[in-house]
């Protein structure tokens, strides 16, 4: 991403010098990157979509060729049908829930429908490369394509605001006490910079969060701010609960270890199918002990 489009694409504004307040924005809504990556998982729903419509009309204009008529009205009323059960639904919640819940709401609509129909010919294309790979392949190509760039959006996703004066820093929704650093580390990445914050023993809770993506716009107040917390005398803090530590710790590691006994099974079945459920159960039990172990860290 370059420079240029950093700045077209992260919402950085800074008040007046005597109120030291610096806010920003870097989300879907905001950033090319950002949108570019929910497209690709996008593209898997609208491929899918394509796929089903393609296959229904091919299906039906075969059977109209064959002169079975009966049966192509009968998928054509059942295509209607399935229209009219199922869109109102999709409308509701897409106007409700998904538009007040969801982070890639605002990135989706500023694709605009010939974006849409864009990433969704690639997510037809990434379908087609994973059924030549078959069962498992298949899995993790889609799977892949859908869950990373989700994974990279979410870390990359920031909004914050800092009152320097204060040593008030406010980050996607969460109170950070600056004055309860211990010390940082600070790494840049293209146009953005990422903080790495370490806080005193009992300061963090499960809220608090351990990385900041700020734009590089706004580097230079976050470096500072940070600087000065780190040499305030931290307040007093209750220790952490060791044994809470522990339990969340060694369910963490059990689900790990579980995950990874699942990779190595062989399939009793001679069907695709059951190494699918073998790999997936695998990431879903790995993901509960990234949770567990995050937990015990953060309850720290």
């Amino acid at each position: 991403m370059t420079a240029r489009e950093a700045t077209d694409n992260s919402n950085a504004t800074t008040h007046p010098a005597d109120s030291e307040t610096v806010e920003w924005t870097h989300t879907v809504a905001t950033s090319r990157f950002l949108r570019g990556l929910t497209a690709l998982s996008l593209g898997i729903f609208g491929g899918g979509a394509l796929a089903v419509g393609g296959g229904a009309v091919f299906l039906t204009a075969k059977l109209l060729l064959a002169g079975q008529y009966t049966v192509a009205l009968a998928i054509l009323l059942a295509l209607v049908f399935a229209a009219a059960r199922f869109a109102p639904q999709h409308l509701a919640l897409h106007r409700s829930w998904l538009s007040k819940s969801n982070p890639f709401y605002e990135g989706t609509k500023k694709l605009g429908w010939r974006g849409f129909v864009v990433a969704s010919l690639f997510g037809l294309g990434v379908l087609w490369v994973g059924l030549q790979f078959g069962g498992v392949g298949f899995f993790v190509v889609v799977f892949g394509i859908l869950a990373v760039p989700i994974v990279i959006v979410s870390a990359l996703t920031s909004e914050g605001e800092l009152d320097a004066e204060s040593h008030a820093l406010t980050y996607c929704g969460t109170d950070v006490d600056l004055s309860a650093l211990d010390s940082f580390r600070r790494v840049g990445l293209g146009t953005l910079v990422v903080y790495q914050l370490s806080f005193v023993s009992g300061a963090m809770s499960a809220r608090t969060p351990r990385f900041l993506v700020v734009p590089a716009t706004v580097d230079e107040s976050i470096r500072q701010a940070v600087e000065t917390g780190v040499a305030l005398d931290s307040p007093e803090y209750d220790p952490p609960n060791r044994a809470v530590q522990a339990t969340l710790a060694a369910f963490g590691i059990g689900c790990l270890a579980f995950g990874g006994l699942l990779l190595t099974v062989e399939p009793s079945s001679s069907n695709s199918d059951a190494g699918i459920v073998l790999v997936y159960g695998a990431l879903v039990v790995g993901v509960f002990g990234f949770i567990f172990l995050s937990l015990a860290v953060r309850s720290g």
